[in-house]
């Protein structure tokens, strides 16, 4: 499926959205302990619900489900909670890729 991006703003909102999304998982690497992981945790749910707002603007509601599901995350202690955002950050970023792909302007 082709979108057209008539506006100009959605190719750029986008790549700024992965472009977060990669800086994320970039600064997961320092998580050294539960206090660093929570405060990683609240950038990246500030992401998700920032992201998510923007593929309202111009993606199919299934889509938006479908990121959100992406972002979706189980696990007990806090490394396995980091694991698991940490695949599912890798699952939305690849979505997000995907979605630019089908963008033409």
């Amino acid at each position: 499926m082709v979108r057209r991006d008539t506006t100009g703003q959605l190719t750029p909102a986008v790549e700024d959205s992965l472009q977060g999304g990669r800086e994320l998982l970039d600064c997961a690497r320092a998580i050294e302990d539960e206090a660093a992981f929570e405060r990683w945790r609240k950038a990246k749910t500030q992401w998700t619900r920032h992201t998510a707002r923007m593929l309202t603007l111009r993606f199919e509601p299934e889509t938006v489900q479908e990121f959100i599901r992406a972002n979706d995350t189980l696990g007990e202690t806090w490394e396995q909670l980091l694991r698991a955002e940490l695949a599912a950050m890798r699952n939305a970023i690849d979505l997000l890729r995907m979605l630019r792909s089908t963008l033409r302007g």
